[in-house]
């Protein structure tokens, strides 16, 4: 690249992650970078830095999530949705473990917009501090704790930003550089739900915990009455194949649970016998 399109590269990319003007200590950094590593490496950096993440955070908080977010008049979307959970389901309770924030949470709108009740469970404090102050007045608690299956402290590992963080290390490498780690409690599922009261039917499962979902779903539903009518589980890389056959399974889950959809990360557990 020329010097000149090196420059208009980085000027773009402080303007459209950062939200602001390179200065010149920036400019000349970023520029030495390019020119001796390459500019993907330059745009590697930014889409993966604490600033970026930052950025893209405080942009998402344009739409207060306790507001409507469609176009109908006078949110009839959101009314209509709300009646029709209502009308389908025993509760409108969600369960979120690794909630992580209100960005790219799966219940965020659900607690936010629809009115659902729940509990967010977040480990890495950032986030779960984030999550608090956004859903401030709704109808949801949010722990800061790690959910594993035994209980005690234990270090969680932080990956290139905050949403990569995981009691597992290597799960965490997975992502990139291991930045470092937190102590956080250790929590298992059925016992936190214990304390706050959950219905045994309660509506939504998501948990997206970088390694140890199967571990946490396994011990819900092996060890408890607990029982989601419906769970959003992160699957990984091979989503295209998933299936209920999958050894990762528990012989509880496979008899009770059917997988209804796919998508690019995840898959849907629906209970046998539940709308």
């Amino acid at each position: 690249m020329t010097a000149t399109s090196t420059r208009v590269v980085i000027e773009a990319l402080h303007r459209g992650l950062l939200g602001r003007e390179p200065d010149a200590v920036g400019l000349a950094f970023w520029t030495q970078v390019a020119d001796s590593m390459g500019i993907g490496e330059v745009v590697t950096s930014f889409v993966s830095s604490e600033e970026a993440l930052d950025a893209s955070v405080a942009r998402s908080r344009v739409r207060d999530p306790r507001h409507p977010w469609s176009f109908s008049q006078h949110a009839e979307v959101e009314r209509f949705l709300h009646l029709v959970c209502s009308s389908a389901l025993p509760n409108l309770f969600a369960v979120d473990v690794g909630a992580a924030d209100v960005r790219i949470s799966n219940t965020v709108d659900l607690v936010g917009t629809l009115g659902w009740q729940g509990v967010m469970i977040e480990a890495n404090p950032v986030l779960a501090d984030r999550l608090k102050a956004a859903l401030a007045g709704c109808q949801v608690t949010v722990v800061n704790c790690a959910i594993g299956t035994y209980e005690g402290p234990a270090p969680l590992f932080l990956g290139i930003n905050d949403h990569i963080s995981s009691l597992l290390r290597q799960s965490t490498a997975s992502w990139g550089e291991v930045r470092g780690s937190v102590e956080v409690e250790v929590r298992r599922l059925p016992k936190l739900l214990d304390e706050i009261g959950a219905p045994l039917d309660f509506a939504l499962l998501s948990i997206d915990i970088e390694g140890l979902d199967f571990e946490v779903l396994n011990d819900l539903v092996d060890t408890s009455d607990y029982r989601p009518h419906w769970i959003i589980a992160e699957w990984g890389p091979e989503w295209e194949i998933a299936s209920m056959r999958d050894p990762r399974f528990g012989d509880v889950a496979k008899e009770q649970y059917v997988m209804v959809a796919r998508d690019s990360g995840n898959v849907f557990l629906r209970r046998r016998g539940a709308i």
